[in-house]
């Protein structure tokens, strides 16, 4: 089955929103051809595609073709990331929110980290709020707030998403907490 048909089918059986990683690949190959796209995130760029893409410039102008996609409404892009930056100033959606832990329109205000989770205080464009969460790590932290921004810029608002966000659990076996209380945390 296609993509296209895929989603049509999604939405006739009354699906909503449908979100999906788009990655590099599927942009160089053309396979999201005549996807429409409401909004898209930059998370990164690392050296992970090299063999595909041949050079950091290639494989960064592949993933900025979303970017400048027709009819693209809002893009979340993560200025922590040098790319993300330059990203952000060529952007050509109808609304560019950025984030990152050291900088953006969404960031925290105050990380707390522990074997328990994370809790961010933020500041956001739509006012001050705060997560917690069982998630590890700055990554996801990082992941987080793009989810948050996404949130907020299609309309929830702020103290729902940030609610929301702080009933995701991690997915099994990937930074998953094992043992504690009264056996060795791992």
């Amino acid at each position: 089955i296609t993509l296209n048909r895929l989603l049509g089918r999604m939405a006739d059986e009354g699906c909503k929103y449908a979100f999906m990683e788009v990655s590099s690949h599927s942009v160089a190959q053309k396979r999201i051809g005549g996807l429409k796209f409401a909004g898209g995130i930059f998370t990164n760029i690392t050296r992970d595609h090299l063999d595909y893409h041949g050079s950091m410039a290639a494989y960064g102008a592949t993933k900025e073709l979303l970017f400048h996609w027709q009819g693209l409404q809002h893009a979340v892009i993560n200025v922590d990331d040098q790319f993300g930056r330059e990203l952000a100033s060529r952007c050509t959606a109808g609304q560019v929110i950025t984030y990152g832990l050291e900088h953006g329109d969404v960031r925290p205000m105050a990380v707390h980290a522990s074997l328990e989770g994370l809790a961010m205080e933020l500041a956001t464009p739509w006012g001050h709020g705060r997560i917690e969460s069982a998630f590890l790590g700055r990554f996801n932290a990082s992941n987080l707030l793009a989810c948050l921004a996404v949130l907020c810029v299609n309309g929830v608002p702020l103290a729902q998403a940030c609610r929301v966000l702080g009933q995701i659990q991690p997915a099994r076996g990937r930074m998953q907490r094992v043992g504690g209380t009264r056996e060795p945390l791992v």
